[in-house]
C-alpha cells in the first residue's frame, strides 16, 4: 500500500474536515467490488487493502477515473488498524510517524464519506467487508441495526480464520463482535450469539491445538466475562497442572496467572493465592534453566528470579525462600554485568547512523529486540560529560560567559541559564550543571532519539507488530512498577512503541515519581515530610532527587537523566510541561517525548533488575549497573 494514499498530517484549530474518500460526491458505479478479491489468500481487511490499492492504479491507467476513485476509497476503509483489546478506541493508524502524521481512522471520516460507506454496505456481500463498513458506521453512527447484523459476519469470519490457522486475527475477531453484543446489552440477542459462537470456538481443536491459542481466548473470557468463572477456573487449573510436564514455565505461568483471575472473580481468595504462588515459582524454574544451557545468559536468568522473588512476596510466600533466592540473585546480577555489550556508531552521516540502529534491533523475538533497544544506547555518562561542557566552555567562552533565557513556546522567558562567569564554588557547580542539562537536551539527547531510538522503535513495530498484551512481560512483577500501576505502564509502553507518543507520553510522564517513591520505600527509605500542622505529605520528585539514597540506587547518570527529562527546566522538563499542560501535540512527539519513552522501557528492563540487592552494594556499582 502506498502510505501518502492514506495519510494525514496533524490536525490545526479551527480547520474545517473534508472528504477523505475519493468517491465521495461521486455516483457510486455498479461494480462488484467483492469479486475482485476472487483469488486472494485470507479473509481480513489487511490483504483486501493491498489488493484494492493495486486495482486502484490499474484503473489509473486505464483512466477509469470513477472506478479508480471506488477502489481506492476500499483500499482506505480496510486500511483502518484493528485495535480491539480498546473498545472506546477500536481503530487506530496502521502508520504513525513522530512528527505527527499518521494514516486514517474512522474519525477523519466527513459526513459525505459516511454517506459512501452506508451504500457500500448495503451491496457488500462479503463477511469480512461488511463487518468492517458496518463497524465504522457503528463507531461513528452508533447505528444499532447495523451493529446487530455484523455480529455473525464477525463470528463467521473469525471461525474461518481458525480453521484455516489465522488464529491470531480470529481471535481478534471474536473479542470485536462480543464487544458489539455487550454494546447491545447483555440481554439482547447479539451477545447470546457472540458468547454462544464463542464458547464453541473454545472447544474447537484448532482451538485447543496450541497452547498460546488457547491462553488467548481465555484471556477474552476473563476480559470480556463470558461464562462461568468458577467453572472456568477449574478448567485452566487443569490446563496448568497438564502444563507443568508438557509446556514451558511461561505456558504454565499464564494457565496458573489466568486461574488465579477466575478465582478472584469467583471469591475464592485462598484458591486465586494457591494459583498466584504456583505462578511465581515458575518464575524460579524459567531462571534456571537460562543458566543450564551451553547458551546461558544470566542476565535473563536475572530478571526472571526478580520477578519470581516479587510474585512470591505479593503472594505472601515463605519469607526463607525469598531470603535464599535474593542471596542467588546477587550472584546472578554480578555476573549479568559481563554480557552487556553497546551499540558503536560510526562517526557518519545520520541515515547510516538510523540504519545501524535498525540493523542492531533486528531480533527472532520481540523481547530481544526491545532488549536490544533498551540497552543499544548509553545513557550519559555525567562525569565524562561534565568535562566535555568544560571543554567547550574553554572552546567556545562566548556560550557559557553570559545569563542566556531560554523561552517558551509563546516568546515567555521561563527560565534563565547563569553564565559561569565570575562563579566558584556551589554557584558555578549550580551553573555548569543547567549548562549541562541545556547541551544534553538541545545535543546529545536530540541526536540519540533521532539516530537511535525512532528508527529502532519503528524497526521494531513493523517487524513485530505486537499487541498490547505482548508487552506484559515488562509490568508483571516489576520492581519499578507499583502494584495497581501495571496497565498504566503497560499502555504507555504499548502506545510509544506504537508511535503514539501523546497517550504515552500522558501516561509514563507522570508515573515516574511515584515509582521512584515505591522503590525508596521498598528499600527503607522514608519519603515523607511531617509539616507544622503535623500533616504528613510525601516528597514530590525534585526533593526525591535530593536524597542520598536515590543517587546510590539509581546511581548519578540514570538520575542525571531522569532529572533533565522530567523536571530541570534548562533539560525538557517534561514532566512538568505534561503536568501542568503547557506540552501541545507536537511536543509530546519530540525529543523529549521520546526519551522519557525510552527511558522508562530501559528502567523495566535490565536497570532495576540490580534494585533488589543493593543493601550490599557500593554506590559506584549501582551506578555502573545503570550506565551500561
Amino acid at each position: 500500500m502506498d502510505s501518502q494514499e492514506n495519510e494525514v498530517g496533524p490536525k490545526k484549530e479551527g480547520t474545517v474536515s473534508s472528504n477523505v474518500l475519493p468517491i465521495s460526491g461521486m455516483t457510486i458505479p455498479e461494480m462488484d467490488f467483492e469479486d475482485l478479491l476472487e483469488g486472494v489468500r485470507g479473509h481480513t481487511c489487511r490483504v483486501y487493502c493491498d489488493r484494492y490499492f493495486q486495482l486502484a492504479k490499474v484503473a489509473d491507467s486505464e483512466e477509469r477515473t470513477v472506478d479508480a476513485a471506488l477502489l481506492r476509497s476500499l483500499g482506505i476503509l480496510c486500511s483502518f488498524h484493528p485495535n480491539y483489546g480498546n473498545p472506546a478506541e477500536p481503530y487506530r493508524p496502521e502508520i504513525q510517524y513522530s512528527d505527527g502524521r499518521r494514516s486514517l481512522v474512522p474519525a477523519d471520516l466527513s459526513q459525505d464519506d459516511l454517506i459512501s460507506v452506508r451504500c457500500l454496505f448495503d451491496r457488500s456481500k462479503s463477511q469480512a467487508i461488511r463487518a468492517r463498513l458496518g463497524d465504522i458506521l457503528w463507531v461513528r453512527k452508533r447505528d444499532h441495526r447495523v451493529a446487530r447484523l455484523i455480529i455473525p459476519d464477525y463470528l463467521d469470519t473469525a471461525t474461518k480464520l481458525l480453521i484455516e490457522g489465522d488464529w491470531s486475527r480470529a481471535c481478534s475477531l471474536f473479542r470485536r463482535a462480543l464487544q458489539l453484543g455487550n454494546s447491545l446489552g447483555r440481554k439482547n440477542d447479539g451477545w447470546e450469539i457472540a458468547s454462544a459462537a464463542f464458547l464453541a470456538a473454545l472447544d474447537h481443536p484448532a482451538c485447543n491445538s496450541v497452547a498460546c491459542i488457547l491462553v488467548s481466548f481465555l484471556n477474552i473470557a476473563l476480559d470480556m466475562g463470558v461464562g462461568d468463572t468458577a467453572a472456568f477456573a477449574v478448567k485452566v487449573g487443569n490446563l496448568a497442572k497438564e502444563a507443568h510436564t508438557k509446556h514451558p514455565p511461561g505456558i504454565e505461568r499464564d494457565f496458573c496467572l489466568l486461574e488465579a483471575e477466575f478465582w478472584r472473580r469467583s471469591k475464592e481468595p485462598e484458591k486465586e493465592k494457591a494459583a498466584r504462588l504456583t505462578a511465581a515459582l515458575t518464575y524460579i524454574v524459567e531462571s534456571e534453566m537460562q543458566i543450564s544451557t551451553g547458551h546461558s545468559s544470566y542476565m535473563a536468568a536475572s530478571g526472571l528470579l526478580i520477578k519470581g522473588i516479587d510474585a512470591i512476596r505479593q503472594a505472601n510466600g515463605d519469607p526463607k525462600v525469598i531470603a535464599d533466592l535474593r542471596k542467588k540473585l546477587r550472584t546472578y546480577q554480578s555476573a549479568a554485568l559481563n554480557e552487556l555489550s553497546l551499540i558503536k556508531f560510526p562517526k557518519v552521516d545520520i541515515s547510516e547512523q538510523a540504519q545501524a540502529a535498525q540493523k542492531f534491533v533486528e531480533a527472532d523475538t520481540l523481547i530481544e529486540a526491545l532488549r536490544q533497544m533498551a540497552f543499544g544506547h548509553p545513557i550519559t555518562n555525567v562525569q565524562e560529560f561534565r568535562e566535555y561542557v568544560l571543554k567547550l566552555a574553554d572552546t567556545t567562552p562566548i556560550m557559557f560567559l553570559m545569563t542566556n533565557g531560554l523561552m517558551d513556546s509563546q516568546g515567555r522567558t521561563e527560565a534563565k541559564v547563569d553564565g559561569l562567569l565570575m562563579k566558584q564554588g556551589v554557584e558555578f557547580e549550580k551553573s555548569l550543571e543547567s549548562h549541562m542539562f541545556q547541551q544534553a537536551a538541545r545535543g546529545d539527547w536530540r541526536f540519540r532519539a533521532a539516530t537511535f531510538i525512532e528508527p529502532a522503535r519503528v524497526k521494531i513495530w513493523y517487524d513485530h507488530r505486537p499487541t498490547h498484551r505482548d508487552l506484559e512481560f515488562l509490568v508483571t512483577c516489576n520492581p519499578f512498577i507499583p502494584p495497581g500501576h501495571e496497565q498504566i505502564f503497560l499502555l504507555g509502553l504499548f502506545y510509544g512503541l506504537a508511535g503514539d507518543l501523546i497517550l504515552s507520553s500522558h501516561l509514563l510522564a507522570p508515573q515516574i515519581e511515584n515509582s521512584l517513591r515505591y522503590v525508596l520505600e521498598r528499600h527503607g527509605v522514608d519519603v515523607s515530610n511531617i509539616n507544622a500542622d503535623l500533616t504528613q505529605p510525601v516528597k514530590v520528585l525534585g526533593p526525591l532527587f535530593d536524597l542520598p539514597q536515590t543517587l546510590e540506587i539509581f546511581g548519578p547518570d540514570m538520575c542525571f537523566e531522569l532529572r533533565g527529562h522530567l523536571i530541570e527546566k534548562s533539560g525538557f522538563a517534561f514532566r512538568n510541561q505534561v503536568a501542568h499542560g503547557f506540552v501541545s501535540d507536537n511536543a509530546c512527539y519530540s525529543d523529549a517525548g521520546l526519551g522519557v519513552w525510552w527511558l522508562t522501557l530501559r528502567l523495566c528492563f535490565h536497570g532495576l533488575l540490580f534494585l533488589e540487592g543493593l543493601e550490599e552494594n557500593t554506590p559506584s556499582e549501582t551506578s555502573e549497573s545503570f550506565n551500561e
